[in-house]
């Protein structure tokens, strides 16, 4: 019941702020909506063309208190955003107003968007992390896991599971390693343009695995840039 009404009073005090082509929703939080909103807008301007960024209608929420943040999201408590049916949620203003780094934030969780609206929304979450790190300036240094002799289906399941994991230590280790493997990827294809147009949608319904990046296909560059192995057929 109190959780009800909680929710109840929130969305009667709901507003929103707008900057450039950004909403951001917000139960009571007008300046630090505000704030967030102009790092949004920034993040916009600052993603490279060929993602269609500035032509997005960025949708964003504060929410009214942690619990509201990890039902909307089903991430963890101590996640920064996240994005939900095209909304970029991130938690209550007292958490956000803690961010050293919310542009870095918000660039990212704008990419998610662009990654969204162009690259479709059935790309593996580890794919469309790395991609997000990449675009928004996060690439992180280092080489792409050592899974050699492992099941590549396996081990990405695996990084996918830790990017969602509440442990946020897991979480902090995985993004890094979807980077590295999306990097890789961004060599093979030639640069990160080019690997955003060999991922774009394809009216032939091919699979990820076989799409080309320059000589060799996705598969052939994760299991070369990982060590990975195929699955038995």
């Amino acid at each position: 019941m109190f959780r009800l009404l909680t929710s109840v009073i929130a969305l009667l005090l709901a507003a929103e702020v707008q900057q450039g082509n950004v909403r951001v929703l917000h139960p009571g939080q007008g300046a630090e909506a505000s704030r967030v909103a102009q790092a949004l807008d920034r993040a916009v301007r600052a993603l490279p063309a060929f993602t269609g960024a500035a032509s997005i209608l960025v949708k964003a929420r504060l929410c009214a208190d942690t619990q509201e943040f990890t039902a909307r999201t089903g991430l963890a408590p101590t996640a920064a955003a996240g994005v939900v049916e095209g909304e970029i949620v991130f938690p209550p203003a007292r958490v956000t107003v803690r961010f050293e780094d919310l542009d870095e934030v918000a660039r990212h969780e704008v990419a998610h968007l662009a990654v969204r609206e162009s690259l479709g929304r059935a790309l593996p979450r580890w794919l469309s992390e790395g991609l997000a790190a990449r675009l928004s300036g996060k690439a992180g240094a280092g080489a792409a896991p050592d899974w050699k002799g492992a099941p590549c289906a396996k081990k990405l399941g695996e990084l996918d599971a830790a990017l969602l994991s509440r442990d946020a230590d897991a979480r902090a280790a995985a993004y890094p390693r979807a980077s590295a493997i999306v990097g890789a990827f961004a060599a093979a294809a030639g640069s990160n343009e080019a690997l955003w147009n060999a991922l774009g949608p394809r009216g032939d319904g091919g699979r990820l695995s076989t799409r080309r990046l320059g000589a060799r296909t996705v598969d052939e560059v994760l299991r070369a840039a990982t060590g990975c192995t195929a699955e038995k057929k």
